[in-house]
């Protein structure tokens, strides 16, 4: 929460909060305009320096670093910890002099009332988490928006597949369950969740780093192949396969089938690069060599199965 302005001075400096400044304000010079030409979500207040006088210089910098937009700082794991560890040899105003971190956010870490977003999530094998990420490595993806979030989304044209990749989310993050969105001109289900730590944490992970949550169990290595195969899996007329661009990935998926004793056929060239497909009503042009892997469908069906109703069928891809 930011204490009232000390200055009836329109001031305006660093506010943890969203907004443009508007076109008509000069941003090198803000201190001449008025509080009406700015909106009505701005705030403003003087920013001190330690002998009590209004630092112009600081604020200016601050909007012009800001990129016409007011940010909320996000602070790194290294930084959380440093202060932690400062916090418990210096006072709160002397910590947030060496690392230039407000006096009351440092008060809320220190009472434990909040932590930095990389703080509130860490990756504990699980079944769920196994699923999420086997449906990540299909069709589910992660991005950053223009204002700095995280978001983990998915679109299918199965809502029961939506709604398992919403419980297994919600469970992993710890979270409610999040609305799911039929986009009706496209007739497909979407859903979204947000949250750096997994997103940072997803980010920095490669096929070796993953392997420990889904090995973990074999519960764990079942939920993260239903995931894969709900998203590149198909069950056509009694025929099950898997087909991604990726031929690591085809290899490990193959490797982990042989370890629960379900029989595969060899990796084969699916589409070449530059061949017309459709995928989701869309004509596109491969860029990389698609691979396909045959499963048996009666080990797969019996030990796996997947989480959409039509693919159990077999009736279509």
């Amino acid at each position: 929460m930011i204490t009232p302005p000390r200055s009836t001075q329109p001031i305006l400096g660093w506010v943890e909060g969203k907004g443009v400044i508007p076109s008509e304000v000069n941003v090198m010079n803000p201190f001449s305009a008025s509080k009406s030409d700015f909106p009505t979500n701005f705030l403003f207040f003087p920013i001190y320096s330690d002998d009590g006088s209004i630092c112009h210089k600081e604020c200016e910098e601050n909007i012009r670093n800001s990129g016409n937009k007011i940010k909320q700082r996000k602070y790194s794991l290294e930084e959380y910890q440093k202060a932690m560890e400062l916090l418990r040899r210096h006072g709160l105003r002397k910590v947030s002099k060496i690392l230039g971190i407000p006096v009351s956010t440092l008060r809320d870490w220190r009472k434990g009332k909040h932590k930095p977003p990389l703080m509130r999530w860490t990756p504990k094998p699980c079944p769920e988490l196994a699923y999420i990420i086997g449906c990540l490595l299909s069709d589910a993806w992660v991005y950053a928006t223009d204002n700095g979030d995280y978001r983990i989304c998915l679109e299918t044209k199965d809502k029961d597949y939506a709604e398992n990749f919403n419980r297994c989310m919600a469970k992993v993050l710890n979270k409610k369950p999040r609305r799911i969105y039929l986009r009706k001109k496209r007739k497909y289900w979407f859903l979204y969740y947000e949250s750096v730590a997994f997103s940072t944490w997803w980010k920095n992970q490669n096929l070796a780093s993953l392997k420990p949550f889904i090995e973990h169990c074999e519960e764990c290595t079942k939920a993260f192949l239903r995931g894969f195969m709900d998203g590149d899996g198909s069950n056509s007329n009694y025929h099950v396969c898997a087909v991604n661009a990726n031929i690591e990935l085809l290899k490990y998926i193959k490797h982990l089938l042989a370890k629960l004793s379900i029989k595969t056929g060899r990796i084969r060239v699916h589409n070449r690069a530059g061949t017309k497909v459709k995928i989701q009503g869309r004509e596109i042009i491969r860029k990389k060599d698609c691979y396909i892997l045959d499963i048996n469908p009666k080990d797969y069906l019996e030990k796996i199965g997947f989480s959409i109703t039509r693919k159990l069928k077999g009736n279509f891809t």
